[in-house]
């Protein structure tokens, strides 16, 4: 984890919770909120929320910046005593992290889903050999089934991308079609109208004038500008639903790799585990 790395979460979560934790920083800042958990290399920190409390403000401070932390309230205990916040081992965080991944995947949250289960897919599989050889077994375990994850969301999402694209082409294919109606349309009503008006014909009671004629050019011009307009953002979403399937291919490609690497790694610490 970077130096001083404080990331910004938002948590969909219900409940309520006691707001006098601090964390005090190696600079002497002190943060207040509820300490939320205590992970291997970092403390979580709620600092604020919505009315409702569905949207929270979480942080995440690495260890190395922080002097000293305290749970307050009921549960008033300080330092790093087990007690004093709900504590996160290694392997309960990585699950908790494959968890909100998954979530993200089910609303069709793909680009944040899949980088979560990457990032899982990394704590899992940091430090493993200062780990006894079960807890290291378990923990390439669960970086295999991140990057397999990891997969199987890049899949559902390319799946997602080429439907939106089919989708787009079957709008383009409507807007075409109707186009092409406006037009047989318009040049059938210009026929009948510039034959009426033809100086040439000394019928009486003419449906006709030059001014319609004019509306209906002009009204014609209208929708040619609307219809070009459209098709040119359905052209273009298109194009870029393709170059995503491109980059997805990629990254598919990329996470097999990754997950042959965690299986052969996995493979070596169950035989020396033996």
């Amino acid at each position: 984890m970077n130096r001083f790395l404080i990331c910004v979460l938002f948590y969909s979560l219900g409940g309520h919770f006691l707001l006098a934790d601090v964390v005090e920083l190696q600079d002497g800042t002190r943060i207040e909120g509820t300490i939320l958990a205590e992970n291997p290399d970092s403390i979580e920190i709620q600092v604020g929320s919505n009315e409702a409390g569905t949207i929270r403000r979480v942080l995440i401070i690495d260890a190395s910046e922080i002097r000293t932390w305290m749970a307050d309230a009921a549960r008033r205990t300080s330092g790093r005593e087990e007690n004093a916040v709900r504590h996160l081992d290694g392997k309960a965080y990585v699950e908790k992290l494959l968890s909100e991944a998954q979530l993200k995947i089910d609303r069709k949250d793909f680009t944040s889903g899949i980088r979560e289960f990457g990032q899982a897919a990394e704590v899992a599989g940091k430090d493993v050999d200062k780990l006894d050889p079960a807890d290291r077994v378990g923990m390439l375990r669960l970086k295999v089934n991140a990057y397999r994850l990891q997969l199987a969301a890049l899949k559902g999402n390319e799946n997602y991308l080429s439907e939106s694209i089919d989708v787009l082409e079957d709008r383009l294919d409507e807007l075409e079609d109707a186009y092409e109606d406006d037009v047989d349309k318009y040049e059938e009503a210009k026929s009948t109208m510039e034959v009426e008006l033809d100086p040439t014909r000394q019928e009486i009671g003419q449906r006709f004038t030059q001014d319609d004629l004019a509306r209906l050019e002009q009204n014609m011009a209208q929708r040619t500008r609307q219809y070009r307009a459209a098709r040119k953002t359905l052209r273009d979403n298109i194009a870029d639903l393709k170059r995503q399937i491109l980059e997805t291919e990629m990254s598919m490609e990329l996470s097999e790799e990754y997950e042959d690497q965690a299986s052969d790694e996995l493979k070596t610490a169950e035989r020396s585990r033996r």
